[in-house]
């Protein structure tokens, strides 16, 4: 399956039609091209824990992104970061105004929630905790901009919760806490990436949370907790490697 193609339409065509001002913000968020990694690991992850890709493992995938362009929407906001423009397009801010963008983001993050609350209420908690996790590391980065733990925050709890989905969609608890703790060195080594040019330091973790996942999923398919690891390994390289 052509995981990114699969996502990528569908959030493209959420809104093709919008009949509010709200509809039209997210219309104008979704159809702007993205690298859609975290649906993307969220569907590998779930194949290879033999979940059947149907419209309710789609409906989460669709939601985790909905919290990270959320984010984006909120870091590029002037009391953040105050970005006119990401990708090469004017931030939704420049193009909508600041009060607009700031509640569209708010919304689109509740949007994921109501996605996630029609499939299985009990993963309800873990997206509360990513999307606050989220929200601590902005307070963060605004008033503490050399804080240790932003990058934790930020963006490692919404991998952490993207890893731990599988296992909560299988109702196998047993292993949640240490892939839900991989996840979030991912997402901390990511963000440390888009941070540093020192490309040794990152070549060497890179080598590690490759093994550690390597050891980690080995552990889990002998269990017969996970079914194999080759979908979840693809974009994990590629998310480490930067290819993509």
């Amino acid at each position: 399956m052509d995981y990114f193609k699969v996502i990528d339409e569908r959030l493209k065509k959420r809104y093709d039609n919008p009949n509010t001002l709200l509809e039209q913000i997210f219309n104008s968020v979704l159809k702007r091209n993205g690298k859609r990694l975290r649906p993307l690991l969220f569907l590998a992850l779930s194949e290879d824990f033999a979940l059947e890709i149907n419209e309710n493992i789609l409906s989460i995938a669709e939601s985790i992104e909905y919290f990270h362009l959320s984010s984006l929407i909120h870091d590029d906001l002037p009391a953040v970061d105050n970005d006119d423009y990401r990708d090469g397009s004017l931030t939704i801010h420049k193009i909508y105004g600041e009060g607009n963008a700031l509640y569209a983001g708010i919304y689109l993050s509740y949007l994921g929630l109501d996605l996630i609350s029609k499939v299985n209420l009990d993963i309800i908690p873990y997206a509360l905790k990513a999307l606050q996790g989220i929200i601590r590391g902005q307070l963060l980065d605004i008033n503490e901009p050399l804080n240790k733990d932003i990058s934790k925050y930020k963006t490692g709890e919404l991998f952490a919760f993207v890893f731990s989905l599988p296992l909560l969609l299988n109702n196998n608890l047993e292993y949640l806490d240490v892939m839900a703790d991989f996840g979030l060195k991912l997402g901390e080594y990511y963000q440390y990436q888009d941070d540093t040019f020192d490309k040794k330091k990152n070549d060497y973790q890179e080598i590690d949370l490759i093994f550690e996942y390597e050891k980690l999923t080995k552990d889990l398919i002998m269990k017969k907790v996970m079914k194999k690891n080759t979908n979840s390994l693809k974009i994990l390289l590629q998310i480490v490697k930067r290819n993509y």
